[in-house]
């Protein structure tokens, strides 16, 4: 890297070719490896930027001016110049610029192609840019100079000079007329040779007519320069054709080379995608077989589903029929509480009775007692009384123990029927809660029913759906059969694309081999 105070030249190389294209306002379209290169500039700096991006200030504006005017005539122009590189450093090339036609004939875009000058050039055109920027522009860098005129009357005076020797020459006789006689024929030979020289410097120049650069390349300014103009142009022409096509090459190439790992990475790909179709087909197979056990799963279950939904309702049917016999006895049991009920109140109302016969059968004894004792007192005519007060006594005193002994059976049966009461009272409880539990067995069960019934329909659904999606598979299956196809169809394709770009880049070598031939 050089410092701008102390800017250094780049060399080119031999086989350097530094290519671009503008647009018609001059503006950077494309510009190829060599010249980024060399210019110290990225693809992406110099795209859409002005081309003066590289003009150096020691460039004269006359030659850019004559370039420009005759481009834009819709001719070539050549010439040596001097561009400046990007870190301030600076390089020469032999430019050759030149209109581009659209397939209508109308210019289009302009194309420059600079190869390595000649140095003897390049020392003529740092003296010769030196001037025209210093405005010392010579009349001969612009004009012709023909020499012909000049070599004819040097010819003609030899002529006369040979004719005069004849007279005042001291030579014999035969030599004098030699002399002049090879004088004619030279004049005679150079003046046929300065006609053909004089035709070929006029279709020279209308190759390529620029007195500053017939100078420049030349160090001359006569026929000859011009002639050796036109031979530059033609062979600068040449490099600029040969030099896009070799860039051409090398963009095919390269684009071959990307192309080619492209077929290598697709290759690759479809073969892992083979691959991975190969195990999603086992896949999809294996899922249809999974399927159709699914199926006959559910198809059982929907069987069982049934038969549940059929035994719930039998299950239904039989709790509504428990519950009415519930509800039956639970009426029997209230019918038998009240039966007892009335009976414990007989036996209440016997035992009051049985009070009422006790107290009597006490009062007739204590009357007894009483006539026992009175008819004591009354002597002989009161035993026949005390007779019969002591069988009214024994009588009262067995109709007490027979009022005792009922008693007992009334103490007991009025403290069986309070159990049995009792009892059933806890046996209506009990086929209360029976009742509701049937009830809430029966309400269950409805509701079994019902999920059974939905869970029935489901299972159908479910069948249904199983079997299209058994369907789907097997279509996706043949689907993913003609894909790996496709995919192996693919395979041999990118094969093929391969071995094609393979043979494309080879024979692109073998241009590009050629082409460096002539560059």
């Amino acid at each position: 890297m050089h410092s701008k105070s102390h800017p250094a030249e780049v060399p080119l190389n031999d086989t350097d070719v530094l290519l671009s294209t503008t647009d018609m306002d001059s503006r950077i379209t494309y510009a190829n490896s060599d010249f980024c290169r060399i210019a110290g500039f990225s693809t992406e700096d110099m795209y859409g930027q002005p081309h003066n991006l590289v003009r150096h200030p020691d460039m004269p504006a006359q030659a850019f001016a004559n370039m420009w005017q005759t481009i834009r005539a819709g001719q070539s122009w050549m010439g040596p110049v001097k561009n400046r590189c990007r870190n301030g450093d600076y390089y020469w090339v032999n430019a050759f610029v030149t209109p581009i036609r659209d397939s209508s004939g109308n210019i289009c875009e302009y194309q420059s192609v600079r190869t390595k000058p000649d140095p003897e050039v390049i020392k003529r055109a740092e003296q010769t840019y030196q001037q025209l920027s210093n405005h010392q522009d010579k009349p001969q860098l612009s004009e012709h100079a023909d020499s012909l005129p000049q070599f004819r009357l040097g010819l003609i005076l030899l002529a006369g000079l040979s004719f005069l020797s004849v007279f005042y020459s001291e030579l014999s006789l035969y030599v004098n007329l030699v002399v002049c006689l090879l004088a004619v024929v030279m004049l005679g030979v150079f003046i046929r040779w300065s006609a053909r020289l004089q035709a070929l410097t006029e279709k020279s120049r209308r190759i390529f007519d620029n007195p500053l650069m017939s100078f420049l390349y030349s160090g001359h300014r006569d026929s000859l320069a011009a002639i050796n103009l036109a031979l530059e142009m033609q062979q600068a022409q040449l490099k600029a054709v040969v030099g896009r096509v070799n860039d051409a090459s090398l963009n095919v190439c390269e684009n071959s080379a990307s192309s080619l790992q492209c077929s290598d990475k697709v290759s690759l790909h479809l073969q892992r995608q083979i691959g991975e179709v190969s195990q999603v087909v086992a896949a999809m197979e294996q899922l249809s077989q999974t399927i159709g056990e699914i199926s006959g799963n559910v198809n059982g279950a929907a069987e069982v589903a049934n038969e549940s939904e059929a035994s719930t309702f039998f299950g239904k049917g039989n709790v509504e029929a428990t519950i009415q016999n519930i509800q039956s006895l639970n009426r029997d049991l209230q019918l038998a509480d009240q039966q007892v009920a009335g009976m414990s109140k007989s036996v209440a109302d016997i035992s009051q009775a049985l009070q009422v016969i006790e107290g009597i059968a006490e009062q007739t004894n204590l009357l007894a007692v009483n006539a026992a004792i009175e008819a004591a007192h009354s002597g002989e005519s009161g035993n026949g009384f005390v007779v019969v007060a002591t069988e009214v006594r024994e009588l009262a005193t067995r109709t007490q123990k027979a009022t005792d002994s009922i008693k007992q059976v009334l103490e007991s049966l009025s403290s069986h029927s309070g159990s049995a009461r009792h009892g059933m009272q806890q046996a209506l409880n009990s086929s209360l809660d029976c009742v509701g539990l049937a009830e809430s067995c029966g309400s269950s069960l409805m509701t079994i029913q019902n999920e059974v019934s939905r869970l029935a329909d489901l299972n159908r659904s479910i069948a249904a759906a199983i079997e299209q999606q058994s369907a789907v598979a097997t279509e996706v299956t043949g689907s993913i059969n003609n894909i790996m196809a496709l995919a192996s169809q693919s395979g041999e394709v990118s094969s093929q694309a391969k071995a094609l770009n393979a043979s494309l880049m080879d024979k692109v070598e073998e241009q590009s081999a050629l082409i460096r031939q002539f560059v």
